[in-house]
């Protein structure tokens, strides 16, 4: 679709939005998380982080069952190197993990989401796989805080 392109850099993806959420004030599966998502829009942009949860880009990605599975699930061109990073504080709620199908995941970065492609550590990763390096080190420990609050976030859904 994009003959130009030749890598794709997804920044602060979630690899799975198996429940969605329905349109403001409308009944539906994942209204309470919609309407969640929706309150705290304005405290969000307290910390410049713009999000229209009814956006159509939201919509097809985040409301909508499985969107961005299957966004994820389209092969892309061979020509095409991929990469992801993640926000630590995202973790928790990617029941599921945060590695996708690219040709490299780095390690998820201490920084807030919003605050994501604006620090450093993302250039230096970014820098690092367009001139064909190997990643900085993954820390062990990097995940656990996302492992200890997973009792309290939602289940791991069937494929």
């Amino acid at each position: 679709r994009a003959p130009e392109v030749d890598v794709l850099l997804l920044v602060g993806p979630f690899p799975r939005s198996p429940i969605g959420y329905p349109p403001a004030g409308k009944r539906g599966e994942g209204r309470v998380a919609g309407d969640l998502l929706r309150m705290v829009v304005p405290l969000a942009a307290r910390v410049d982080f713009v999000f229209e949860p009814d956006s159509p880009g939201a919509r097809e990605l985040l409301a909508t069952p499985d969107g961005a599975s299957a966004v994820l699930a389209e092969p892309l061109p061979p020509e095409v190197r991929s990469f992801s990073v993640t926000s630590a504080t995202d973790l928790p709620l990617m029941p599921d993990g945060w590695r996708l199908p690219v040709d490299r995941n780095v390690c998820p970065q201490r920084v807030a989401h919003p605050y994501l492609p604006i620090r450093p550590v993302f250039y230096r990763e970014v820098n690092r796989f367009l001139t064909e390096r190997p990643p900085l080190d993954c820390p062990v420990w990097r995940d656990w805080g996302a492992m200890l609050s997973r009792p309290f976030t939602l289940p791991p859904h069937a494929s």
